[in-house]
């Protein structure tokens, strides 16, 4: 306290005047702080509520998206990588992906040739029915496709039936689809 009452009567009212500065700009950085702090939390908030949303609509929990992305960054994946993968999917979800990768070898890499190659047996005109029963289309749209009558092409399937050894009462199309991801072995 001496030394204060020894400084000059101005230097004390600039002291004063800096201590004030410096309270006032410390309140502000608080107040500028805090509010960030408090938007910050609001972000999150509405980030988390939106992840909930998104996992509910895709119904997905988190450990099966970190699947599928661990899994479609993988170019070459092992077996034991695949198993992994399908362990942390739910049961549903690994009924909807087999699904999906079903329809998608259906319609996308079955071309007349592939055909050829995994059912030799087939004639040319039962490999058309065949591919556009694989692309899920019916009796009357192939009919139409093709220029022949619906009698046709049951019989077509029926002949293609019998040359794959379909079992009785068996779809068609699962059952080619199911070779078709198999590579093939049909049994004679």
């Amino acid at each position: 306290m001496r030394e204060l009452s020894v400084m000059p009567r101005r230097m004390r009212a600039k002291m004063r005047c800096h201590f004030m500065f410096v309270g006032l700009f410390i309140s502000v950085v608080g107040e500028l702080l805090s509010r960030n702090v408090t938007q910050v939390a609001v972000e999150n908030k509405a980030m988390h509520q939106r992840e909930a949303v998104l996992m509910r609509a895709v119904r997905l929990n988190s450990r099966e998206v970190e699947a599928y992305l661990r899994m479609g960054n993988n170019d070459d994946p092992t077996m034991k990588e695949a198993d992994r993968f399908f362990a942390m999917l739910k049961p549903r979800s690994k009924r909807n992906l087999i699904s999906a990768v079903r329809l998608y070898m259906q319609g996308h890499l079955m071309d007349g040739q592939a055909l050829v190659l995994l059912f030799p047996t087939l004639t040319k005109s039962e490999r058309d029915v065949c591919q556009l029963i694989l692309q899920g289309m019916r009796r009357g749209e192939i009919a139409s496709r093709l220029g022949k009558t619906e009698n046709n092409i049951d019989v077509e399937r029926t002949h293609v039936s019998r040359k794959l050894n379909v079992p009785v009462g068996q779809n068609l199309s699962q059952f080619m689809a199911d070779q078709l991801t198999m590579g093939g072995e049909i049994e004679s």
